[in-house]
């Protein structure tokens, strides 16, 4: 029987330096220069894809530029022809010579290190009589290949595997530890999968009252004759402890101290509780959130006595407390989704009072959706001035936020629109072992009213049909004494959000759902003209195929119950639309609607229907993500591997124009005959914040096109494709 410790792949002996230095003199004497390795290929590997080897190696094989390409095609292909002028040749052999001559050699001990790489990456995987040797391919044209030749043999089993130390925990912690123990004798021993389990028992155990918990270095023996390891690791859990106090280190900026009562709050741990790693973190990651600290770091643990308690040693730095920025802003709007771009002026001021609380003015000027906007015929701009104060914990898990608004929104010219708003948030924590994560009730106070409303009205005088859109305008014309007052509020409304955000990133995710429900009551009481009840459901879901490849699905349905509809209306920003670059990407923003609800053909098509939106939203999209693999490309090779391609299908519609006559016109069977369907690609590039991208979507079945719906009932002129362009991905 051999016996070795964690490093035991070095009972296989190494072979084929001497011969590869051999090989590589002996060419390096053939040929004028050194070896450039073109391609690199594997032979014999059945257990791991060529894609992992190769991320294992330091050799890569050369990215030649499209203009070294070229050289060398023309070097080659002139020297066959005898009526190349000589110099002509001698030029172009001096050109490509000194382009080769940039490119990196291959080095032998390079290479033998590879070679050992492997091996050692196949002993880790139980292959103990993996064998790797090498070969360099020289091609007609001069070009190298390196091939690996894999042996892999007969895999190991696991014969025991032994845990000790264990037996000193409590009876009902053996219980449940077992069952994070999925190693059994007669699987393939796999280094990685016993490291994964290590750190999973040593992770239970720091949850579990044992901060210190460690274990040391696996022992491995092999028994030959039979292809199996047995595995002994002990594990020393240490004391099981109970937390003390949190102990907080400042570093101060000149900054307001955080108060007692809020790192109280932000505390998720009580002293006499057993140690949990995860209560740590949460109350890292809640001090964090408060906006007051650049640094938030677990110094160290520091045992109080010998009764079993710890302290936990927080260090903060805080942020400067006051900041001015003035920026240009690329964002979504709230309504629908669409990339808006314009300047911005924030000033801000955080933990004014000691309790992480943020003040902040902000002014802006935007231009909403530019690229919908030009599909529509005209900019639309947007002017807004406000001031705020987020208190972020006025109980233990609930914050409060307050909010005025100004702002001045450019419809279609002549209109528009003025509002003057009041929100108060009120947002909710829940305990991290719920299933759902965020809860938030919102007041919204605002009071809008319509400028230049008459101007508008004669502009349409000449389209009759454009009328009823104007209905619910004149409705708040009206409540406004003809446009006279901005008070008292026209809407008064109480909004409950609920969700389930279980990604594994914000904005760029690979696993994991998101449930999201929004109710909004408008109409509170007798105040205000709007009444109506609106109800969202928003559904995510993501599955990765391959590390490098995501499937994506969306499904989301909005409705309204507008009540009164005579003599009240539902405020622009609670309308539904469909269409642009995060909704059905075959058409512009706002610019899809049904045939029967919608109440105006394609070919009326204006500015001013845009502005009316639908009381039902049906929409779903399918989405396939691709990121490329790393590709040496010179200057470029770091920015390759952030270039996202997607492909996507987008379905829904928006129905029930809010206005009076058409409003509840939609039925089943329209619904169902007005699903608009498009397809495409995009190509985006990942920051921070998610792609930044570029999609092109094609008509599919185009349900304001009632003689051709269908993409292949039209010539291929009107076939239309619409680009947009969009902040992060479409959901």
């Amino acid at each position: 029987m051999g016996h070795g410790a964690w490093g035991h792949a070095g009972f296989v002996q190494g072979r084929g330096w001497v011969g590869w230095a051999f090989l590589c003199a002996v060419s390096l004497i053939a040929q004028p220069s050194a070896i450039i390795v073109d391609r690199i290929e594997f032979s014999g590997n059945s257990a791991f894809p060529a894609e992992e080897l190769q991320k294992l190696l330091t050799i890569r094989a050369v990215s030649r530029s499209t203009f070294h390409r070229l050289l060398l095609f023309y070097t080659r292909n002139l020297q066959r022809n005898p009526a190349t002028p000589a110099p002509l040749l001698r030029q172009l052999q001096t050109l490509s010579a000194a382009a080769e001559a940039a490119l990196p050699a291959l080095d032998p001990r390079q290479l033998e290190a590879d070679r050992e790489t492997l091996r050692r990456f196949y002993i880790q995987n139980g292959f103990h009589r993996a064998e790797i040797t090498t070969r360099l391919l020289a091609s007609p044209e001069g070009t190298y290949t390196l091939r690996f030749l894999i042996t892999e043999g007969p895999a190991a089993r696991i014969d025991t595997l032994r845990y000790l130390g264990l037996d000193e925990l409590p009876a009902e912690l053996q219980r449940e530890l077992r069952r994070y123990r999925n190693l059994r004798s007669g699987m393939r021993f796999r280094e990685t999968a016993l490291i994964e389990e290590l750190e999973t028992l040593r992770r239970f155990l720091h949850e579990h009252g044992y901060p210190y918990a460690t274990y040391e270095r696996p022992q491995v023996s092999i028994v030959p004759e039979y292809n199996t390891y047995n595995v002994t690791v002990r594990f020393l859990p240490g004391p099981r402890l109970r937390f003390g106090r949190a102990r907080f280190v400042e570093t101060s900026t000149n900054a307001s101290p955080l108060t007692e009562r809020i790192r109280t709050f932000c505390t998720e741990f009580r002293p006499g509780q057993w140690y949990d790693i995860r209560a740590v973190e949460r109350t890292r990651l809640r001090l964090l959130r408060l906006g007051v600290f650049e640094v938030v770091r677990i110094d160290s643990l520091i045992p109080r006595s010998a009764d079993s308690s710890v302290d936990v040693v927080f260090s903060t730095r805080y942020r400067r407390p006051r900041e001015a920025l003035l920026s240009m802003s690329l964002y979504r709007t709230p309504l629908e989704n669409a990339p808006s771009v314009g300047v911005e002026l924030q000033l801000s001021d955080v933990n004014l009072f000691g309790g992480g609380e943020k003040g902040q003015v902000v002014g802006q000027v935007s231009v909403r959706d530019p690229l919908g906007a030009l599909e529509r015929g005209q900019l639309e701009y947007e002017f807004t001035v406000g001031t705020g104060l987020s208190l972020p914990y006025v109980l233990r898990r609930v914050g409060v936020s307050s909010q005025v608004r100004y702002g001045i929104r450019f419809l279609a010219a002549p209109l528009q629109l003025e509002a003057l708003g009041l929100q108060l948030r009120a947002p909710v924590e829940f305990a991290p072992w719920t299933w759902m994560t965020t809860t938030e009730l919102t007041v919204d106070i605002r009071a809008e009213r319509p400028l230049n409303y008459l101007k508008a009205v004669a502009a349409v005088d000449t389209i009759p049909a454009l009328a009823p859109f104007l209905q619910q305008y004149e409705q708040l014309y009206r409540y406004t004494h003809n446009g006279q007052r901005l008070l008292p509020p026209s809407d008064v409304a109480l909004s409950l959000t609920l969700g389930a955000d279980h990604r594994d990133h914000p904005t760029t995710p690979r696993s994991g759902h998101v449930l999201l429900t929004t109710l909004d009551i408008g109409g509170l009481g007798t105040l205000g003209l709007a009444q109506y009840t609106r109800l969202q459901l928003l559904a995510l879901g993501f599955a990765p195929l391959s590390p490098r490849t995501v499937a994506a699905g969306k499904a989301r349905f909005g409705i309204i119950w507008w009540r009164n509809r005579e003599h009240s209306y539902v405020p622009y920003d609670r309308h539904f639309f469909a269409g642009g670059a995060n909704s059905v990407r075959g058409w512009a923003s706002r610019s899809l609607w049904d045939p029967v609800s919608g109440g105006i053909a394609s070919g009326a098509a204006s500015a001013l229907a845009s502005y009316i939106g639908g009381g039902l939203l049906v929409e779903g999209s399918c989405e396939l993500r691709w990121r490329l693999p790393p590709v040496r490309m010179g200057l470029l090779t770091p920015y390759i591997s952030n270039v996202v391609v997607v492909s996507f299908v987008d379905w829904g519609n928006a129905y029930n124009r809010l206005t009076p006559e058409l409003y509840g016109r939609a039925t089943l069977g329209s619904v169902l005959r007005a699903l608009a369907l498009s397809a495409g690609i995009g190509v985006g590039y990942l920051t921070d914040v998610g792609p930044i991208r570029i999609d092109a979507a094609l008509r599919l079945h185009d349900p304001l096109n009632p003689t051709a719906a269908w993409v292949f009932q039209q010539p291929m002129t009107l076939r239309r494709w619409m680009l947009h362009l969009g902040l992060g991905y479409a959901f």
